[in-house]
């Protein structure tokens, strides 16, 4: 009984083989692909077109390490709440990031620092000589709904005309603690100022901040 020709699936696995190589970038696509260009590429083997199998199945086992190597990465990122944040880059401004926009609305009025000479001088019956204040490195997503007091210094204060904004930021990661206000602003805050504010930490999108308002007194802290 002569043997059966499977010339057709060696050119099959050829073909679904090469189509294979960018499926890995989507591994939902990629598994299917990969694995039909090597099923068909081993039946392939037997045929007169052997070389066109053995191609097929090369480039099938590429995919298909590509594509467990991108599902895994993904897995991974999601899990640990990295996925999104990839696409962030460190030079992009806070106030890009912010999710969602604030409405258009008047520009913050200006605003001093209250003219306290330091924390340190507080009453022992002050709230702020009484509380220990975080750091900015140190406050989290965990935190938020908490009201706390955070101190440290200034590593930028900017308004932003487009979202009538103000901005003061403590650390470079994008993602870190920032104060915002929609209310006022304040004109002489320099680079290495040490403040001290006590709110309530909010989320906007993958950083806390606390939002000032026109009851929060921002103090000026020794250094």
């Amino acid at each position: 009984m002569e043997k059966k020709d499977h010339y057709i699936l060696a050119i099959i696995s050829l073909i679904v083989g090469i189509l294979s190589l960018p499926s890995w970038l989507l591994p939902i696509c990629g598994f299917p692909i990969s694995i039909t260009a090597l099923i068909t590429g081993i039946v392939g083997l037997q045929s007169s077109r052997r070389w066109m199998a053995i191609v097929g199945i090369v480039l099938s086992v590429v995919s298909l390490v590509l594509t467990v190597a991108n599902a895994a990465i993904g897995f991974y990122l999601g899990l640990t709440g990295q996925l999104f944040e990839l696409g962030v880059p460190q030079q992009v401004p806070l106030s890009l990031i912010l999710t969602p926009p604030p409405v258009a609305g008047p520009s913050p009025k200006p605003y001093n620092l209250d003219p306290v000479s330091t924390v340190d001088s507080f009453p022992e019956s002050d709230k702020y000589a009484q509380t220990r204040c975080l750091s900015p490195s140190e406050i989290g997503l965990h935190h938020v709904g908490s009201t706390l007091c955070v101190k440290g210094f200034v590593l930028s204060a900017y308004r932003d005309e487009s979202q009538h904004a103000f901005f003061i930021t403590f650390e470079r990661d994008p993602s870190s603690f920032y104060l915002l206000s929609y209310d006022f602003y304040i004109p002489d805050l320099k680079r290495g100022a040490c403040v001290q504010i006590e709110g309530k930490i909010e989320r906007l999108g993958n950083s806390p901040v606390i939002v000032l308002k026109p009851n929060h007194r921002l103090w000026k802290c020794s250094q």
